[in-house]
């Protein structure tokens, strides 16, 4: 009578024993698939995002653009009007050299911002 009791006893224990295994395997299971569904959830916001990356390189490098034309012809200015005598080499720079710079900047971020 006593050995049957102890023979339930360790069959309790391994079922448990084995029980518990049991889920811990199925707890790792559920944790790489929401490991693997992060992932996934990552790739898709990275590719969403770089179309607006590349629209917002677009626009800065019109920016950059414009601002290199308009200095190269603020330079071309200035030697002109040097050669014409109309500008002495050392006079002072206007009050606000980069208004238009600003005011391009501040028009190029609103449309950024939609």
């Amino acid at each position: 009578m006593i050995g049957l009791v102890i023979f339930l006893a360790v069959i309790l224990v391994l079922l448990l024993y084995f029980t518990k295994i049991y889920n811990n395997l199925v707890s790792l299971r559920e944790n790489v698939k929401k490991a693997w569904s992060n992932i996934d959830v990552l790739l898709k916001q990275r590719h969403d995002e770089l179309p607006k990356l590349v629209e917002t390189c677009k626009q800065y490098m019109q920016f950059e653009q414009e601002t290199l034309e308009r200095v190269m012809q603020a330079r071309s200015a200035v030697a002109a009007a040097r050669e014409q005598g109309d500008v002495a080499p050392g006079s002072a720079p206007p009050k606000e050299p980069c208004a238009w710079a600003w005011a391009s900047c501040s028009r190029s971020s609103k449309t950024t911002r939609n």
